[in-house]
């Protein structure tokens, strides 16, 4: 609702007063180079990160009370020989596959992304903190909420468990 109201607000009076500090901070991974795509106007860019904010809420706070709590991702692990393969359907931040790789114990391991379906990125949890681009509005864009602290935790024993079971 936050989104919305800001989105709401700036629509409506033009303010661009704080922009950096609301959904535009979140919108894109250098909000401050926004109103490069729109000639330097910074009313248009703050126009369109509004109508973003509000589109989006229109589509998803209907479902928000029917959506599941929880996303669902199909991980797979496959061994060919001496090469072992881990599939899932995120683009896992750095991170999260450092830690997979960490603890895996066989040396020749390849990470496929957006393998079984596509959620966008996975953040860690300091992304997550940090509410940036990754965390909060990527899920947008697949049609999600954003992802929690635990999100990549249960993504890599996810991989981790499948690996194991191989």
């Amino acid at each position: 609702m936050r989104d919305r109201e800001e989105g709401v607000h700036r629509l409506k009076t033009g303010d661009t007063t704080g922009w950096l500090d609301g959904v535009a901070r979140v919108c894109v991974n250098q909000p401050q180079r926004l109103p490069l795509r729109y000639g330097g106007s910074v009313e248009q860019a703050v126009a369109a990160v509004a109508r973003f904010a509000v589109e989006w809420t229109d589509l998803i706070l209907p479902d928000l009370d029917t959506r599941p709590e929880f996303l669902e991702a199909e991980v797979q692990a496959l061994r060919i020989g001496d090469v072992w393969l881990a599939a899932n359907p995120s683009e896992l931040f750095t991170t999260l596959g450092l830690e997979v790789r960490r603890r895996w114990e066989h040396e020749d391991l390849f990470m496929l992304s957006y393998s079984n379906g596509s959620i966008g990125y996975l953040p860690d949890a300091f992304e997550i903190e940090r509410r940036g681009y990754a965390a909060i509005q990527s899920p947008k864009f697949t049609g999600q909420f954003p992802f929690t602290r635990e999100s990549g935790r249960a993504m890599v024993e996810g991989m981790m468990a499948a690996l194991e079971a191989t």
